[in-house]
């Protein structure tokens, strides 16, 4: 299990203006004759919230509607390890491969009434992707019975073939009179890229 930094590079540093944090899950079987390590993670992060409001960029109604997206994502990747040991220390390098769930939940209200006109409205963007990774592991704990042992596991991944969208203020629309958000509206945006800065506890079976 570990702790996960998430830093937007390029685009997408465009999208998500504050670095996400989230928490990765993971097993992985080594082959200490060859030095291979296969496996797979899943990881859940919180990548921060945006606004969009009407004005000169678009979107109609009170100058006091805010439209507020919550975003997050989901990564599932497998991975293939070359990972040496050396004594009590094991560094790896690694290649990924697996899919993306970047999800948007958003909210429109009125900020001078507190009205709220929508609540929790979703969408997935699901993609391929791809990426890479080194690390290092570094035996911390061997109980004096059996063979179980705990490691520190520091690794930096790259990530690329990402896909999300966001609504721009142009999604901000009355329908009967009534604030309303226009899905079709939503800017998506390909190709993006991410790294991700991980800490952790590993158990050794």
């Amino acid at each position: 299990a570990q702790y996960v930094l998430v830093a937007p590079l390029a685009d997408m540093g465009d999208l998500f203006d504050t670095v996400g944090h989230g928490l990765d899950i993971e097993a992985a079987w080594r082959f200490d004759r060859i030095w291979l390590s296969v496996g797979a993670s899943l990881a859940w992060t919180w990548l921060g919230d945006s606004t969009a409001r009407p004005g000169a960029s678009g979107g109609t109604g009170s100058e006091h509607l805010r439209l507020s997206t919550d975003n997050t994502a989901t990564l599932l990747d497998a991975f293939v390890r070359f990972q040496p040991r050396f004594g009590i220390v094991y560094p790896y390098v690694e290649g990924l491969i697996g899919t993306s769930f970047f999800n948007r939940t958003a909210s429109l209200r009125d900020q001078a009434t507190r009205e709220l006109y929508i609540s929790g409205e979703r969408h997935t963007d699901v993609a391929f992707n791809w990426g890479a990774g080194a690390g290092i592991m570094i035996e911390v704990f061997k109980p004096a019975v059996g063979s179980t042992r705990f490691a520190i596991d520091l690794r930096l991944r790259y990530l690329g073939g990402l896909t999300a969208s966001q609504y721009p203020s142009a999604a901000i629309v009355e329908t009967q009179g009534l604030p309303d958000i226009d899905t079709s509206a939503a800017t998506r945006h390909d190709g993006l890229h991410t790294l991700l800065a991980q800490i952790g506890m590993i158990i050794m079976l």
